[in-house]
């Protein structure tokens, strides 16, 4: 806090005499005299009060103490004050209402000078322009410790004191901004014997962590260990080379470290230069424990020597050493950057390109995923028919082009995501093909795929081993197989390629109804071989089943060829994230381009002709087939009655 103006204190009163100055002049009664004052224009009289409460030139330093000399008896503390004031100032006196404050306040001559106390307790005292030499006196309360705080910190302090241990002062300059006191006890077995009220010498624990990283810093730590209560004062040594970033006070053999009677820790930043080695030393006789750590960035080799390592843990990229040094010891840093190993700075983490097969355009996708240790330019080279759209950089558009196929990326080290994409003229042909991209790096994670219309019949598809599967032609094989086999069964007047037929037409949308079909047909070839010695009621529960059988039959034909007319076929298309008509490859790696893939493919209206083919002719098979299933179904009757059995029975006794 400044020294306060002195006029300050007395604004209202000098803005009262002007004003009652004016007052005066116009009620003067005019028999007195001739003389006539007019009253003074709003703006004279501002302008005079702000002349009369305008602060000195030399504000806010209008006034220090150059010295103080503190003397502290067992209950009382009186300090001398010399104070250097260059005009009419109001300066604050030591003391807070909490704690300490003076009880009477001398000038040289022994003069008792008034003092105001402000708004927060604070005791101000006025003085003119000149040296003047205050004494300041007051009572100490009671208890172990206290804090008398220096609104106005001196030029230079020095304290005495018999009763009391002193602390906050270092060099004769106030450290902290106020003396930290702490009672002296005495001991009548002791002849002078005298200790701290808390019985314990200080002790202190001291954790430096040193940060190895693109700027090396120094975090320290100091945590009261004894006693638990009581103001303190120390100087701690730096490491060689280090700098205070913090507000603290320096001396040529450390930094002072200030503790209040209830602080339990203090605790500043430093810098460090970046130096080979490094050395931390603890000292001897010094009434602390020191603990060091050391986390050294990936950017650093760093070895050690002298203290051994007492713990070891990895943080999340750092690695951090521990030591916990016995007085005397001493711990080297032997600091270096790893060794650069050869090896490209750009590399492609994961790729994806796809593309989506129109009817007269191919648009094509490409997202990658980088990892870069310097900036610079990166060339891909793109099918020469591409025309460029957009091209992204973590999510912001850039503005590039091609070139004879080369689209040049601006490159940011680090790791990001870059996307483009371009169409390509075409329409889908009997084969389509995935567009060839030379990455120029190495690239992990390959994803490429294709997009075909759903105008498109799929046939085949070729690319790398981890890619779709066209399930159907295996399926195919064992349909030739079944076909072959069936067609010996001479209880049908179905061949083989009849079956092969039936097969092909149902395959494509419906293996169900090709089972249903399948099984109708062979239930009524081998009726007539296990139904002949059959009971009526056995008899006339297979026709029921037959009947419903031929319905199911019926049905399945009758839902399943429109399915297949007005639908696709079902290829069975599975595999690495594909289906239907989207298809997928994977790559774990490649060198420089991306993996090809192709399509085949023919176009959809080929299969509903070839649909609509089989369809007639399953029409005209049934026409064929039919009789020879009625004949069947009707081979002892459509049904049986009860005399049939007595009949059969009678037969059977003769």
């Amino acid at each position: 806090r400044q020294p306060l103006d002195w006029r300050q204190w007395h604004r209202a009163l000098r803005a009262g005499s002007v004003s009652g100055a004016v007052l005066l002049a116009t009620v003067i009664p005019e028999g007195l005299g001739t003389a006539h004052a007019d009253t003074p224009a709003p703006e004279i009289l501002a302008e005079l009060e702000r002349r009369l409460l305008e602060a000195p030139s030399c504000s806010p330093r209008c006034a220090e103490i150059a010295e103080a000399r503190v003397r502290i008896a067992e209950a009382e503390l009186s300090m001398d004050l010399e104070v250097h004031a260059v005009a009419s100032v109001a300066v604050p006196l030591p003391g807070s209402v909490d704690g300490w404050q003076p009880a009477e306040v001398t000038d040289r001559q022994s003069n008792t000078l008034p003092a105001i106390r402000d708004e927060d307790g604070a005791l101000w005292v006025r003085l003119e322009p000149g040296i003047h030499t205050l004494t300041v006196a007051g009572p100490l309360p009671a208890g172990g410790t206290l804090e008398i705080p220096f609104t106005l910190s001196p030029r230079a302090i020095v304290a005495e004191s018999a009763h009391w241990l002193v602390a906050g002062i270092d060099n004769r300059a106030l450290v902290a901004g106020s003396l930290n006191l702490t009672r002296l006890r005495r001991d009548a077995d002791v002849d002078g014997g005298s200790w701290e009220a808390s019985r314990l010498p200080v002790f202190l624990a001291v954790e430096r962590t040193v940060s190895l990283e693109l700027d090396w810093q120094v975090h320290t730590v100091v945590r009261r260990v004894a006693p638990e209560t009581g103001a303190l004062n120390i100087v701690l040594p730096l490491i060689d080379g280090e700098s205070v970033t913090s507000e603290r006070s320096l001396t040529d053999d450390g930094i002072v470290v200030s503790m209040n009677p209830t602080q339990l820790r203090a605790a500043w930043q430093s810098t460090l230069p970046r130096t080979p080695g490094l050395t931390l030393r603890a000292p001897r006789d010094r009434p602390w424990q020191e603990v060091w750590r050391v986390r050294a960035g990936p950017m650093w080799a760093v070895d050690f020597e002298g203290v051994p390592e007492n713990s070891y843990r990895q943080g999340s990229a750092d690695r951090i050493a521990e030591f916990h040094p016995r007085p005397g010891e001493t711990l080297t840093l032997r600091v270096a950057r790893p060794e650069a190993v050869r090896g490209r700075t750009l590399a492609f983490d994961n790729v994806v390109a796809r593309t989506d097969v129109g009817a007269s355009l191919r648009h094509t996708t490409l997202t990658v995923g980088y990892r870069s240790t310097r900036g610079g330019t990166h060339r891909l080279g793109l099918p020469g028919d591409a025309q460029l759209r957009t091209v992204t950089l973590d999510g912001e558009a850039l503005q590039l082009a091609m070139s004879d196929g080369q689209l040049d990326l601006p490159i940011v080290p680090g790791e990001h995501s870059m996307a483009l994409d371009w169409d390509q003229p075409g329409p889908a042909t009997v084969r389509v093909a995935a567009p060839i991209i030379e990455l120029g790096a190495p690239s992990s994670n390959i994803r490429v795929g294709l997009d075909m219309p759903d105008s498109r019949w799929l046939l085949f598809a070729t690319g790398p081993t981890l890619g779709p599967a066209i399930l159907y032609w295996s399926e195919l094989l064992a349909l030739i197989a079944a076909a072959l086999l069936l067609g010996r069964f001479k209880a049908t007047p179905l061949r083989w390629w009849h079956w092969l037929l039936l097969g092909i037409g149902f395959s494509t949308f419906s293996w169900g109804a090709l089972a249903v079909v399948a099984i109708w047909l062979l239930a009524f070839g081998t009726r007539a071989s296990w139904s002949a010695a059959w009971s009526r009621r056995a008899y006339n529960l297979s026709q029921i089943g037959f009947a419903l059988l031929t319905a199911l039959a019926f049905s399945a034909i009758l839902i399943g060829i429109p399915s297949g007319l007005l639908g696709n076929p079902d290829m069975h298309v599975t595999g690495f994230q594909s289906e239907g008509h989207r298809l997928t490859w994977f790559t774990d790696q490649t060198e420089t381009t991306t993996p090809g893939a192709a399509v085949w493919s023919l176009p959809m209206w080929i299969y509903k002709a070839l649909i609509l083919a089989w369809a007639l002719w399953l029409s005209f098979a049934l026409v064929r087939w039919l009789p020879w299933v009625w004949s069947c179904f009707a081979a002892r009757g459509l049904w049986l009655a009860k005399a049939t059995d007595d009949a059969e029975a009678a037969n059977a006794a003769e």
